[in-house]
């Protein structure tokens, strides 16, 4: 309200979305500046910032597995916009399921599955995941 001419330390800020603006000080300290005229700061030092860009998720997808071809393990990764019940399967290429790697109801976010085929034969075989009305079906090669 004073332009700045005195500070004082707000620690009851829990609304990010009325953050105005962001000051990192030589002595790497952070001050966030309100829409209602409040300053924070940080009491711990900053020590590294975080280069990923947090993107908002828009939708459902998954990714292709990697590595793939593998052996015996592999990494599959999906996002979920909203919380749903998901079913992560895999099958042979006679379409016998042959592993269940989720079935249960998710929050919102990004999910990374490990799949260990340590038990099964080399070959092609599919991993099929449902959540709320979506659906989609991926390609692996496991060769041992």
């Amino acid at each position: 309200s004073d332009y700045g001419v005195n500070w004082k330390v707000d620690s009851t800020m829990t609304d990010v979305n009325s953050i105005s603006q962001l000051q990192i000080t030589s002595d790497n300290r952070i001050f966030a500046g309100h829409y209602k005229g409040k300053i924070s700061a940080n009491k711990m030092l900053l020590t590294s910032i975080d280069d990923k860009i947090n993107n908002i998720i828009t939708g459902y997808s998954i990714n292709q597995n990697y590595p793939n071809p593998f052996n015996p393990t592999t990494t599959i990764e999906y996002i979920i916009p909203e919380e749903s019940f998901v079913t992560l399967t895999v099958y042979n290429v006679l379409g016998k399921k042959v592993a269940t790697l989720v079935n249960k109801i998710q929050k919102s976010g990004n999910y990374k599955i490990n799949f260990d085929a340590a038990n099964l034969a080399s070959g092609v075989y599919f991993y099929k995941i449902k959540a709320g009305s979506y659906s989609d079906t991926k390609r692996m090669l496991l060769i041992k």
